[in-house]
Parts: structure tokens; sequence; C-alpha cells
């Protein structure tokens, strides 16, 4: 029978497997402070446009874009900073699938390479600290050193609901370490952009670790919130 400590750590794993396929749609121009018009834009910089709308980098975009792993030491304007982590993560994730661990173990170093390449050229790129906080656990980092990088990523956009949405994977990885109070802000994020159903996947994950945790983490929200994340629980048990 699987001890605790191994049922975690498969929970863990098939977390960071979820977090890989949300990465590639994660092209949100507002995490770096830049809003440019698609027509404005080159060639690559339309192509990650496109990628709001929930695309992922087909194989063959992957190879015509992808940068050898010795080039993520520059500076670099932001914007393709970002597409070369994106890149980078994707050629990781199609790795995965693929079984190659060899150059999936290569490839996960390269994406966070690419991240620290991005944060080196915006500071302040909520994304950059969510991929650096991804490639580290991914990779088998210290899990506090890959915490506060997700700490730092939350505090840069603690409000904004589409990276809350993106980090519920890798919270759900804090959760299961006890990190509790780093998922209470993205929980409340969730329930008041109506994302229920994810809100009731941190808060039943919050409450299988500390059944306290819910009085705690729905102060605050109103009435009608609290309901209607309550629904979706039972929703989702039955």
């Amino acid at each position: 029978m699987a001890t605790r400590a191994e049922r975690a750590d498969r929970t863990s794993r098939y977390a960071l497997r979820v977090a890989i396929a949300t990465l590639s749609g994660l092209v949100l121009f507002w995490s770096l402070g830049i809003f440019s018009k698609p027509e404005l834009m080159g060639e690559h910089e339309n192509l990650i446009w496109q990628k709001l709308f929930g695309e992922t980098f087909t194989p063959e975009q992957v190879a015509q874009i992808r940068t050898p792993c010795d080039n993520y030491h520059r500076n670099i304007h932001p914007r393709a900073a970002l597409l070369a982590a994106l890149i980078a993560v994707r050629d990781a994730e199609l790795s995965l699938a693929d079984g190659e661990a060899k150059d999936f173990k290569e490839l996960a170093q390269c994406a966070g390479a690419a991240s620290r390449q991005l944060i080196q050229s915006n500071a302040s790129s909520s994304i950059g600290w969510f991929l650096l906080a991804w490639t580290e656990r991914l990779i088998g980092a210290d899990p506090d050193v890959a915490a506060r990088y997700l700490a730092r990523s939350v505090a840069l956009a603690p409000r904004e609901l589409w990276m809350a949405i993106k980090r519920v994977p890798l919270m759900q990885v804090e959760i299961l370490r006890g990190n509790l109070a780093l998922a209470r802000g993205d929980y409340r994020v969730l329930a008041e952009g109506e994302r229920y159903e994810l809100a009731a996947t941190l808060l039943g994950d919050c409450v299988a670790r500390d059944p306290i945790c819910e009085m705690d983490w729905n102060a605050g929200l109103n009435d009608r919130q609290v309901k209607l994340v309550w629904d979706e629980r039972i929703r989702r048990s039955n």
C-alpha cells in the first residue's frame, strides 16, 4: 500500500503535468505591462497575440522558432523573451509527451533558463516568475525555492484572474506541502471571478489538509459566492 508521502508525490507529479498542458496558452501582455496592436507587431509577435485565444504552439512552430539553450542569457526585448520562454516550455512539453526522458530533462532546464531571461528583461513579469516556479518544480529543485518564485508571481499579479487560473495546478502542489496561506489569495480571486469550479478545487484540497481553512478562506466573500463554491464541491463529489 502506498504511503501518504508516495501518494502526495504522485499527486504533485500529476498537478505538474496538468500545469504543462496550460503553459503554452500563457500569453498575457498585461503581465508585462505591454499592450501592442497586432498590426504593429512582427511575425512572431503576431503568433504570440494569437495564443491569447488558447491555441498551442505546433511542433512545426516550435522547430521554426526555438532558440538554442546557450542563447538564453541575453538582454532582449520582453516580448521576445516571453516568446522564447513559451517556446522552451512547449518544447519540453512535446518531449515529455514523446517519452524522451533525457531530452526532456535538458529541455526543462532550457525552459528554466528562458524564464530567467524573461525575468531579466522584465523583473515584474508575473508569468516569468510563474514559469520559473514550474520549471524549478519540474526538474526537482528545492521546493522551497519554487514556492518563493510562485509567491513572487502572486505578489506581482495578486488580483489578476488569468494568472490565478493558470496558477491552480502549482497551488495544488503547495497545498499538499501545507503552504495554505499562499493559495488563499488565488482562491478568493477565483471565487470573485466566478470560476467556481477552480475555486472549489483549491478549497477542497485545503479542507482535506486542514478543515479549519474553509472558514478562513471564505471570510470576506459574500453569501452567494460561498454558496456557489459549495454547490460546485457537492456537484463534483456526486
